[in-house]
């Protein structure tokens, strides 16, 4: 299926029963119980392969890093030409983008596969704040603490500005 994609294959190209590459798939898959994972996969494979996501929005591309982590890919995710430490259209990095629009477990979880996968905390989104920062703001402890953890080293500049932070909280 990669290899029928990459050189060109037409995805939406019908038989004479005028069902796609993709109809049969499910139509296999919801027959073959014994195999229906393999099946699945496949119909992932499909769908997913080579899908142009780079005009897609910053929103789109983290879902997609995100559910290929979870199904064990790596931080290359070459199929879609995503990578978890490359800027998204508005200068985020799809961390950076995760600390800011998700909250609660989601976010922790998906900072942590982002963390796992090689994202970098020091790298600085347009803003040229770093993810540490961003935790700071967000004043979750947890979501803090994780971010601490991957850090290398804490810069002087970061603990003033947690110092300034923690002013600016009791003023």
């Amino acid at each position: 299926i990669k290899i029928s994609i990459d050189r060109g294959v037409e995805r939406d190209i019908k038989n004479k029963r005028r069902e796609t590459a993709l109809d049969l798939i499910r139509g296999r898959k919801a027959k073959d119980e014994e195999n229906k994972e393999k099946w699945e996969k496949i119909e992932d494979v499909y769908e997913n392969h080579k899908k142009d996501l780079s005009k897609g929005t910053d929103e789109e591309k983290v879902v997609a890093i995100i559910e290929s982590l979870r199904k064990g890919g790596s931080r290359y995710l070459g199929e879609n030409g995503l990578r978890v430490n490359k800027r998204l259209t508005s200068g985020m990095r799809p961390i950076h983008y995760c600390i800011l629009n998700r909250g609660g477990k989601r976010r922790l979880e998906e900072v942590k596969l982002l963390l796992e996968a090689g994202s970098k905390v020091e790298w600085k989104d347009e803003r040229k704040e770093n993810v540490l920062r961003y935790a700071i703001e967000e004043g979750d402890e947890e979501l803090l603490r994780l971010v601490c953890s991957s850090v290398k080293e804490i810069k002087t500049e970061d603990i003033e500005y947690i110092f300034l932070k923690e002013i600016e909280d009791i003023v």
